[in-house]
């Protein structure tokens, strides 16, 4: 809700209070790829309390959770080692080179390898425990069956490393309407759903909304996705 405050005529100079619902949640909610889109969605309802090295990650979306993996495995050891820039122009890992730091504009200086520390640490300290993952995979990514399998199976292999009453959640994410992609979206859906992981199925209308969809519609995804939040007080701002 924006409520007018101050306008002065002739001049660019206005206020407005904000009223924003807020919510929160029992378990860390950890977003884990494969871009910026679950962190922003957090984001925009409360739920992001602390930044963790996957937020703002741009991720290819296959391979997503066996980048993941094996950060883990290596205990980011190669995460921002060997920093180099792509054709693209965003920071990436020489060992990663799917993985890109499309928010780090310096990310080869000593404050912000300081900062991912700080977020890696934290992760660490996090993953033993019982947290919510939430992922976004875009239908359109899936190329063939071949996909799915590396998909399916770095999800299981993710499974195995964390505790045991973490729960994995995942959007599969269309641009206009579920009709994209159809058939392959459609075995993955089923896949993820025989393999006990709380799925759901996600248009964020691109065309209207652009690339975040529609805010009004995140408490909705979480619902459907079977994560349990609970509105608090509101957030109160004027900008």
């Amino acid at each position: 809700m924006r409520i007018p405050l101050i306008y002065i005529p002739k001049t660019k100079y206005k206020k407005f209070l904000y009223i924003e619902k807020k919510y929160n949640s029992k378990y860390p909610i950890i977003p884990i790829g494969c871009d910026c889109h679950p962190a922003h969605t957090l984001n925009s309802l409360f739920l992001r309390k602390i930044s963790l090295p996957f937020d703002w990650l741009n991720i290819d979306p296959i391979h997503c959770f066996n980048y993941i993996n094996d950060n883990i495995k290596c205990e980011f050891s190669f995460f921002k080692s060997n920093i180099t820039t792509n054709e693209r122009g965003y920071f990436i890992a020489s060992k990663y080179p799917s993985a890109e730091f499309m928010h780090e504009l310096k990310l080869d200086s000593s404050n912000n390898q300081e900062k991912f520390d700080r977020r890696i640490a934290r992760f660490t300290e996090l993953l033993p425990k019982k947290n919510i993952f939430i992922h976004t995979i875009p239908a359109n990514s899936i190329k063939n069956k071949e996909d799915i399998t590396i998909y399916i199976g770095s999800i299981l292999r993710f499974k195995e490393i964390i505790h045991n009453d973490s729960t994995i959640h995942i959007y599969i994410r269309f641009d206009e309407n579920i009709t994209e992609n159809e058939t392959l979206a459609s075995e993955l859906y089923a896949l993820l759903i025989n393999n006990n992981i709380e799925t759901t199925k996600y248009v964020r209308k691109l065309n209207k909304f652009g690339i975040w969809g529609n805010k009004k519609e995140y408490h909705s995804l979480l619902k459907n996705l079977k994560i349990n939040i609970k509105q608090t007080f509101p957030d109160i701002s004027i900008k």
